[in-house]
């Protein structure tokens, strides 16, 4: 109602900064010699820093020697980072580790059974014709959203900031894939 505050958590519990998958295929993101003016699309070293210069870590504070708090790129409420990002790619399902700047590869696709990547069609997101064939590298970013990790700490107003969240780290891909030219 109206004069009152949303209800809190009941709980609270460590939150991991984000998803990593070990037992995973690990490709650590190349850090050196990145280009800095419109890297030729689907590169590694240009995903490296299209990733790097939105998504991932910047600097750690540490305060009153207790644990590391890390800083990414993109802003968060409470600094609890519950949009995790992924890549499809036509013969893979990467997920993005920010503390490793590495890609873990979740599924591998058949050629002729890549079912995800034709329902995505990232020709039709383009503005081209549902006759569109991507190049051989191309990608597609998908977002998800971990609400446990904001609602330990804000309660039912979660989903709200799970949304904020989302937004900011759609608006840092969006702003660094336009500095490369790229849609």
């Amino acid at each position: 109602s109206v004069g009152q505050f949303a209800d809190g958590p009941t709980y609270f519990y460590p939150i991991r900064p984000s998803r990593q998958y070990t037992a995973c295929e690990r490709e650590l993101l190349p850090l050196d010699n990145l280009p800095l003016h419109s890297p030729s699309p689907y590169s590694l070293s240009a995903l490296s820093l299209l990733l790097l210069t939105s998504l991932a870590l910047s600097g750690v504070k540490t305060f009153d020697s207790k644990r590391p708090v890390f800083l990414r790129c993109n802003p968060s409420s409470g600094n609890l980072h519950p949009t995790e990002t992924y890549l499809v790619t036509q013969e893979f399902l990467y997920h993005y580790s920010p503390h490793d700047h590495a890609l873990e590869r979740r599924a591998t696709f058949s050629k002729f059974d890549n079912r995800l990547w034709r329902a995505l069609n990232p020709g039709k997101y383009c503005g081209s014709s549902t006759n569109y064939t991507p190049s051989a590298d191309a990608f597609v970013v998908i977002f998800t959203t971990v609400c446990w990790r904001e609602e330990a700490k804000y309660g039912v107003r979660a989903y709200r900031y799970c949304q904020l969240d989302l937004g900011h780290a759609l608006a840092g891909v969006n702003s660094a894939a336009e500095q490369f030219g790229w849609s």
